[in-house]
């Protein structure tokens, strides 16, 4: 999961870019799942286009919420990127949230300036496939 400090200080760095934004902040996997879906209690909330989803999730996990992306995606839902934040760099984690529809993948930061420095790549990489660049830049 994201922490709020970390969810919101990369919304401020996102903001500081010139992309505007509304933030919603879901740590749990089960009601990541009834927002993408509009279920209680966000039956009126719009998808977003751009999600950042921390590994590990609670309760039913991240590996659920990326599936629900997919099939978001695959119905034609207008999700520009989808981007993982991680503890694990290794390959197989990394290949995982590939085949599972990340369009990009990052260490989870320790320190602020790190963080920093995440945010200011997110804000890149969300830049180019809402622009309409291919997925798949893991």
């Amino acid at each position: 999961m994201l922490f709020r400090s970390e969810a919101k200080t990369i919304a401020m760095v996102l903001e500081r870019s010139g992309l505007a934004h509304e933030l919603a902040v879901i740590q749990d996997a089960n009601r990541a799942i009834a927002f993408l879906n509009h279920s209680h209690p966000f039956e009126s909330t719009p998808l977003p286009n751009l999600v950042l989803v921390g590994l590990p999730l609670p309760s039913i996990g991240g590996v659920a919420v990326l599936a629900e992306l997919g099939q978001q995606r695959a119905a034609g839902h207008p999700i520009s990127a989808v981007v993982v934040f991680s503890r694990s760099d290794d390959t197989k984690s990394r290949d995982a949230a590939r085949v599972l529809g990340a369009d990009a993948y990052f260490v989870k930061p320790v320190s602020a300036q790190e963080l920093q420095s995440a945010a200011s790549n997110l804000r890149e990489v969300w830049g180019r496939l809402a622009g309409g660049a291919t997925r798949g830049a893991l």
